[in-house]
Formats: structure tokens, C-alpha cells, sequence
């Protein structure tokens, strides 16, 4: 089987080290940088690249994005932040782990210090990004070059279960896989 080729499109802020360091890459899947008719899918790592209609029309479906709410969830005055993988087309496929927001930047929200709060987002999103975007990544992949994706309304399925499940957000129950996918899946509409 030829592996899964990837376009990866990032800015110089991204840290993608995980990611060329990852033993699937070259033999379960593989990194390029040019957007070809060889590519299976489109893979934008805080990207500042616009990409043209014709790519976007092409690769619908098949463009994935890695990205936060870190400045809305400060100004919501929301306790923390997350990064989530989605397709493109809005999807979700899935969603890393929990960072929680430091006090002071609450603090700062009270006070109306918009500044502090950007810097702060700043320096969240690169924790985010060094600590858990190369696993979110690399899992994407290995998800992608192993089983089958829908999208199914907002979330994209893997395999018959919601990509969010796939890095631990599932209900308990969803982890009896003997039992199927239960009523109370939040991922059912």
C-alpha cells in the first residue's frame, strides 16, 4: 500500500517537529509541501496561506485545518482553552486536550486589559501548539491513512465513531464498544 500523501502548508510560527519525527512518516503516510494531483489531502498548520478556489474545489473535503479559540475563550471569560482538528468545509474531527486559563489572565479580563489578554493568548497558543498540536497531528494522520472518514452533519466520523472520540472525549459508554454508539451520544443529532 503507497502511503497516504499529505500536503502541509504552515507558517514559520508552527512547531512540527512531532510530526517529522513520528515513525509513520514516509511509510504509513508522507509529507509534502507542493499541492499536486498526487496529494490526498490538504493539512494547515496555523497557516497564514490563502489557498486559491480551484485547490480549495479540488481538495474539497480533504482539506484539514489545526486550530484554537484562545482569544474568544478569554474574552468569553471561559476557565480553558482548546485545539481542534477540522475539515475545511467547518466539520469537527477532533479535539485536543483541556488547557486551563491562568488567573491573571481572568484577572486581566475583569480589569478590561485587552493588551495583556492578546499577549497572554499569545503565549497560551504556543503552549497549546508545543505540548499537544504534534500528537494531534500525527494521530490525525494515522487516522486518515488507516479508516474511512464521513462527515455526518458537524462532526466527521472515523470508522464508524466520532473523530472527537478518538482522542478521549467519548461518554463513558461510548467506550463499550460491544454496546454500539448510545442514544446519549452527544455527537447525535
Amino acid at each position: 500500500m503507497d502511503p497516504l500523501r499529505i500536503a502541509l502548508l504552515t507558517s514559520h510560527r508552527a512547531t512540527v517537529d512531532r510530526l517529522l519525527a513520528d515513525p509513520n512518516c514516509g511509510s504509513v503516510w508522507e509529507l509534502t509541501t507542493v499541492v499536486d494531483a498526487s496529494v490526498d489531502f490538504i493539512l494547515l498548520v496555523d497557516s497564514e496561506h490563502e489557498l486559491s478556489t480551484e485547490i480549495a474545489t479540488a481538495f474539497a473535503g480533504r482539506i484539514l485545518t489545526i486550530h484554537d479559540d484562545t482569544e474568544t475563550a478569554l474574552l468569553r471569560g471561559d476557565t480553558e482553552t482548546r485545539s481542534a482538528i477540522s475539515l475545511a468545509s467547518g466539520p469537527l474531527f477532533l479535539l485536543g486536550p483541556r488547557y486551563p486559563i491562568a488567573p491573571m489572565a481572568l484577572d486581566a479580563r475583569e480589569r478590561g486589559d485587552v493588551a495583556f489578554l492578546y499577549e497572554y493568548a499569545e503565549l497560551h497558543r504556543r503552549w497549546m501548539q508545543s505540548t499537544c498540536w504534534g500528537d494531534m497531528l500525527a494521530r490525525t494522520l494515522e487516522l486518515l491513512a488507516g479508516g474511512t472518514m464521513r462527515a455526518i452533519g458537524d462532526v466527521v466520523w472515523i470508522d464508524g465513531a466520532p473523530g472527537p472520540c478518538r482522542m478521549g472525549e467519548a461518554p463513558r459508554a461510548c467506550h463499550q464498544p460491544e454496546r454500539g454508539i448510545p442514544r446519549s451520544c452527544p455527537f447525535i443529532g
